[in-house]
């Protein structure tokens, strides 16, 4: 499986030259990453990444582009909907989170060297973490599919523009592999599940036009 390395640059820009401090980590593989969606608030994406080298900077000349602000929009959890099966949208979720983490091990190998010589991908994991407001029909599908052990298929949506801003994550074989319904004394009661889906699906389309393989 081809596992591509990558360079990140994490600049923080300072008051003036020299006083920047500016990383840059060199041969870097992403370990998880994770989407999530949380009501009222943008969507954020979370990456975990280890690298083989490290080197730091003070200077304006290391980096590439100092920039004071992104005008860009985000996506925000308005764009988002959560399908369960494809086609029927889920109207009370408070809470998404998809993962993956592809569990990447580091190899320093007896070289004479302390340098990774080699970080290889082993057990990939796939969640689809779900908060969301008890009702009778959630509750009853997912303590259905939790206590027969059922598959199921579930799609999320991100939406800014249906042509030329949007992502798609078809999950399959979904299987719920923790569900928590606690009783509260007081206020909403809430739902959590914890999904594994046995293959993903990703399409989209943005303004970035090529992405790294993760």
């Amino acid at each position: 499986t081809n596992f591509p390395s990558f360079t990140i640059k994490d600049s923080k820009k300072g008051p003036a030259d020299g006083q920047h401090y500016i990383r840059t980590f060199a041969g870097a593989v992403v370990d998880k990453i994770s989407l999530k969606a949380t009501q009222g608030a943008p969507i954020e994406c979370e990456v975990s990444y280890k690298a083989q080298s490290l080197v730091l900077g003070s200077k304006t000349t290391d980096i590439l582009n100092i920039r004071d602000e992104d005008t860009t929009r985000p996506y925000m959890w308005s764009d988002v909907t959560l399908q369960l099966p494809s086609g029927t949208n889920m109207n009370e979720v408070n809470s998404i989170t998809y993962s993956i983490e592809n569990n990447v091990e580091n190899r320093h190998y007896v070289n004479g060297s302390r340098v990774v010589q080699a970080m290889v991908p082993t057990m990939r994991n796939h969640t689809l973490e779900l908060g969301l407001d008890a009702n009778s029909t959630w509750y009853k599908t997912f303590s259905d599919f939790y206590q027969n052990g059922s598959t199921f298929n579930a799609q999320l949506l991100l939406t800014q523009n249906a042509s030329t801003e949007y992502g798609a994550f078809t999950f399959s074989g979904c299987k719920i592999v923790e569900l928590s319904t606690p009783s509260e004394v007081e206020g909403i009661d809430e739902v959590s599940v914890t999904i594994r889906p046995q293959t993903v699906t990703i399409t989209g389309s943005d303004a970035i036009r090529l992405y790294n393989p993760f």
